[in-house]
C-alpha cells in the first residue's frame, strides 16, 4: 500500500476565482440610499449596488447593471470592484468574455495591494492562462498576497519554494509557508504538512504531527489526506492499527472518487478488515477502481469472481453501476 506523498499545488482555473463576489446582506431600507450614493458618484456604493444585482439581493439579478456599476467603481480606483470586474470578464456574466480585461482589470487590482487579486494574478502567470508564463512574476505576487496573510498564496508559495520553480529551492521557507497557511484552515497546506512531518522533509520526523494535520485536513473533505489517514490507520504508521477508522476513511475517499482508496477498500470488505466481509461490496468497489484506472484491481476482481455465484456476480455489478453514479453525480 503507497502512502502519498507527493505535495499539492493549487490550480486555479481562470473561470473560478476563488474569493467570488460575496453577498452583502442588504436590508431593504439600505438598498435605495445606496442607489442614491451610487449616483452621485460613490465608488463603495457603485462597488455595492453592482454586488446586490450580481447577485440578485433584494433586487432581480441583472449582470448588465452589475457590469456597469463595477466599472464605474473601478474606474474610480477601488480595487475590489476591479478584482470583482475581472470575475465577470473571466466568466463572461452579462458581457462576453473578454480575457485581455481580465488581465487588465486584475492587474490593477493586484497593484493596489488586493490580497485576492495578487492570489489570482500570480495564478495566471503560473499556469501560463491567457498570459505568459513566468514564474518569477508568479513568485512575486504569491509573495505579496501571502505577506498578507492569503492562505491560498502561502500554500503556492511553499510549493514553489519546495519544487524550486522560479527561485532556489528551500525546504525550510517551504515548511514555514506551509504551516502558516495550514494554521488558518487551508486543507491542502494542512495535507502537505502532513506529508513533511510523515517524511521528515524540511523537518523532524513526527508521525503524531503528520496524523493530526491528516486529520485536521481529512476532516474538512480533502480526498487525498483521507486515504493518507487510512494508510496510517489501517498499517499502524506511528499510532496502533485501527481497522475500523482505516475502513472509514477509505470510504469518505472512495466516495469522491480517489481510486486508490476504493482499492484498498475492496480488500477490506473481501478480508473482512474494518468491516463485515461482503464479497458483493468488494466486488462492486474493485470494479469501480478498475474504470478509475486501478490496474492491480483487474487480477483481483477476476480472483474474487471465483469465490462468487453467478447470482451474485450479477448483484454485484448492479451495484457497481449504482455507486459509480452515485460518484459521478456528486462530481457534477
Amino acid at each position: 500500500m503507497r502512502f502519498i506523498k507527493k505535495l499539492l499545488f493549487v490550480l486555479v482555473l481562470l473561470t473560478i476565482f476563488l474569493g467570488g463576489i460575496t453577498s452583502l446582506g442588504v436590508a431593504s431600507d439600505e438598498f435605495s440610499e445606496i442607489v442614491q450614493n451610487a449616483n452621485q458618484g460613490n465608488a463603495e456604493a457603485q462597488l455595492s449596488l453592482s454586488v446586490i444585482y450580481y447577485l440578485g439581493e433584494k433586487t432581480p439579478k441583472d449582470y448588465k447593471k452589475a457590469l456597469t456599476w463595477a466599472t464605474k467603481s473601478a474606474e474610480q480606483g477601488d480595487a475590489q470592484a476591479q478584482y470583482n470586474l475581472a470575475l465577470i470578464y473571466s466568466l463572461g456574466n452579462g458581457t462576453p468574455k473578454d480575457y485581455k480585461k481580465v488581465i487588465y482589470w486584475i492587474t490593477k487590482s493586484a497593484e493596489q495591494g488586493y490580497a485576492p487579486a495578487q492570489f489570482e494574478l500570480g495564478t495566471l502567470y503560473n499556469y501560463g492562462e491567457k498570459i505568459p508564463k513566468d514564474y518569477k512574476k508568479a513568485f512575486t505576487w504569491y509573495s505579496k498576497s501571502a505577506e498578507q496573510g492569503n492562505a491560498k498564496a502561502q500554500f503556492n508559495l511553499a510549493v514553489m519554494y519546495s519544487s524550486g520553480k522560479g527561485i532556489p529551492k528551500d525546504i525550510k521557507k517551504a515548511f514555514t509557508w506551509t504551516i502558516k497557511s495550514a494554521e488558518q484552515g487551508y486543507a491542502k497546506a494542512q495535507y502537505n504538512l502532513a506529508i513533511m512531518y510523515s517524511s521528515g522533509k524540511g523537518i523532524p520526523k513526527d508521525l503524531k504531527k503528520a496524523l493530526t494535520w491528516a486529520t485536521k485536513s481529512a476532516e474538512q473533505g480533502d480526498a487525498q489526506a483521507q486515504y493518507n489517514l487510512a494508510i496510517m490507520y489501517h498499517f499502524g504508521k506511528g499510532i496502533p492499527k485501527d481497522y475500523k477508522k482505516a475502513f472509514t476513511w477509505y470510504f469518505k475517499s472512495a466516495e469522491q472518487g480517489y481510486a486508490r482508496a476504493q482499492f484498498n477498500l475492496s480488500l477490506m470488505y473481501e478480508l473482512g478488515e474494518g468491516a463485515p466481509k461482503d464479497y458483493k461490496k468488494a466486488y462492486a468497489w474493485y470494479s469501480i477502481a478498475q474504470a478509475n484506472g486501478e490496474k492491480k484491481a483487474v487480477n483481483l476482481l477476476s480472483e474474487l469472481e471465483s469465490k462468487m455465484t453467478s447470482q451474485q456476480i450479477s448483484e454485484a455489478q448492479v451495484e457497481a453501476g449504482k455507486l459509480w453514479k452515485k460518484i459521478n453525480s456528486k462530481d457534477n
